[in-house]
């Protein structure tokens, strides 16, 4: 019986708790949650999937911690409208509190704590942007089309220059099939530049190449689309050289648009002594549950051959 409730729920998990303003929506969980325990902080939730008590740590410190008992309010629809975060089981010192907005058809829009955090949720994802502006529309099969745009910032502290060039690529039938986007600015005397490419799902391999001018260097963007894999890469680029990237992002995503793979480098990084230099080369690959919960993830140092693994520990209702 009790893993036919959890098919039941992992078949409505997409469509009810992605507009719920229950804390294991927002927390990207879904169906029965009773805990979660995560990068050493552990979360407690109730039947309605609302937090009830949390042990939780400082951000880049693992020796600093503390627990959070919540006490929520509902209004007359039963949306959740407030919540207040006490110190410890009695619920008399006061931590903070948060409110809670939703749009005219009641979807939780974004959630504000009494400490000035402000939260968004329900927001497009990239794709969608892209398709919205620039794929609402058939265009010529098989055609290409380039826009640039300039943007100018000034004022008495500091001039900035914007230049955006979007690159659309439409298919056989003229739908858009993937967008790259090549930005560069310049403020004062620095420059910067990024490439940014977003692709759909495909069902052929495709490769597209462009080339394109920024302070008399190449850019050569590629990309290729894989079947039944969405893939976004982009790419920071210091004072408009290909020589000199700051970080690079590449995300591939299962069948279910869950992310399955990030290949991530930063350069002169350090997460605790950001002073220390040294550059972060990995990919991480992600592991899910029947519920498609994130219960492990597995980081492949490809500099130092080195791979670490992380456990998350889920308990269910």
């Amino acid at each position: 019986m009790k893993h036919i409730s959890l098919l039941l729920f992992l078949l409505c998990s997409i469509s009810l708790f992605a507009t719920e303003a229950t804390d294991v929506s927002m927390m990207e969980l879904n169906g029965p949650v009773k805990s979660y325990f995560k990068d050493g902080e552990k979360f407690y939730f109730d039947k309605s999937g609302n937090l009830t008590h949390a042990k939780v740590r400082a951000k880049h410190d693992v020796i600093v911690h503390w627990d959070e008992y919540y006490k929520h309010s509902f209004d007359k629809k039963g949306r959740r409208v407030k919540s207040k975060v006490y110190k410890d089981s009695t619920f008399k010192e006061l931590l903070y509190s948060i409110k809670y907005k939703y749009d005219k058809k009641g979807v939780l829009i974004e959630k504000v704590t009494s400490q000035g955090v402000s939260t968004s949720y329900n927001a497009i994802s990239k794709w969608e942007e892209v398709l919205s502006k620039y794929g609402n529309k058939k265009h010529q099969p098989n055609s290409e089309e380039k826009r640039t745009d300039k943007q100018v910032y000034d004022n008495k502290k500091f001039h900035l220059v914007v230049y955006d060039t979007t690159y659309c690529f439409y298919d056989e039938k003229g739908d858009l099939t993937f967008y790259i986007e090549r930005g560069t600015w310049n403020e004062t005397s620095n420059s910067r530049s990024y490439c940014r490419k977003v692709s759909s799902c495909g069902d052929t391999l495709m490769t597209r190449s462009i080339s394109t001018k920024a302070n008399d260097t190449a850019d050569y963007c590629t990309l290729t689309i894989v079947q039944n894999f969405r893939k976004i890469e982009e790419k920071v680029f210091r004072y408009g050289s290909s020589d000199s990237i700051d970080y690079i992002d590449k995300f591939k995503y299962n069948d279910h648009g869950l992310l399955a793979e990030k290949y991530m480098y930063r350069k002169n990084y350090d997460d605790y002594f950001p002073w220390t230099i040294h550059n972060i080369d990995c990919t991480i690959t992600y592991q899910y549950d029947q519920l498609n919960n994130l219960v492990g993830e597995e980081w492949l140092y490809n500099d130092k051959k080195k791979t670490e693994t992380k456990k998350y520990e889920i308990e269910y209702y």
